[in-house]
């Protein structure tokens, strides 16, 4: 290949610095990794609360975030194959396709996510005690997991689009959208245990909450049409 592709050759004389491929390889990937820091940061002060309601929550709250990334598998395989999806036929200028893939991918999602969403909460107790926890732990758990059930269906409903706006070329768009999600879920979390008749299950109703705010968001955004950079469009 190397031989054969003049392309593929280094040649020290031809090597040149392009300001502007380097302005955008930055505008591409700070808002990846901005939103990569702040959900660092999110987990770290969500562990803290955990935390905070002993050892019961702890070992609870570890398997809670492994079912939950079962659950999260099929949204986030798909976000996946978005961007790049999304970027080929913008510039193949086939802006409908752009919608129509949105459309089935979030179908596919939410449809996948449902299925699993039935297994988790009819079987919840037989999740968590394959995870080998017992007693309190696995009381917290299969609560847990039942509060996230059928809410995490607005969570495939929307994440989707994200992918969408990075194939636009406005990952600042998704990097918001997340942000807005995690500072949102941990106000509730932190806000709502103060609540003598919900306590540690801020914990649980945090992100069922935010996933209905950030989800409206995100829509309303979409059938904006500002995702298209001003072009006429017409939406899902």
């Amino acid at each position: 290949m190397y031989k054969r592709y003049e392309v593929l050759r280094f040649i020290g004389k031809k090597i040149r610095i392009s300001l502007s491929d380097i302005s955008i390889i930055i505008r591409t990937g700070f808002p990846m990794a901005l939103q990569s820091m702040v959900g660092t940061v999110f987990n770290l002060f969500v562990q803290r609360l955990v935390n905070s309601f002993g050892e019961a929550m702890i070992a609870s709250y570890t398997v809670v975030s492994r079912i939950e990334g079962y659950m999260q598998l099929p949204t986030q395989t798909l976000y996946q194959a978005i961007p790049t999806y999304t970027a080929q036929n913008l510039g193949a200028k086939k802006e409908n396709r752009i919608r129509t893939g949105l459309r089935h991918t979030v179908i596919m999602a939410v449809l996948s996510t449902l299925v699993i969403s039935i297994v988790v909460f009819f079987f919840a107790d037989s999740l968590t005690g394959s995870f080998g926890i017992s007693g309190l732990s696995a009381q917290y758990c299969a609560e847990n997991i039942r509060w996230l059930s059928f809410p995490i269906l607005l969570f495939a409903l929307y994440f989707p689009c994200t992918g969408l706006y990075q194939g636009m070329g406005k990952g600042m768009v998704s990097t918001i959208m997340s942000t807005t999600f995690l500072s949102i879920c941990l106000f509730l979390a932190y806000t709502l245990q103060y609540i003598p008749d919900v306590g540690f299950r801020a914990i649980f109703i945090c992100k069922p909450i935010t996933w209905v705010i950030v989800s409206t968001i995100n829509y309303i955004y979409y059938f904006s049409g500002k995702w298209m950079r001003g072009k006429s469009t017409t939406a899902i």
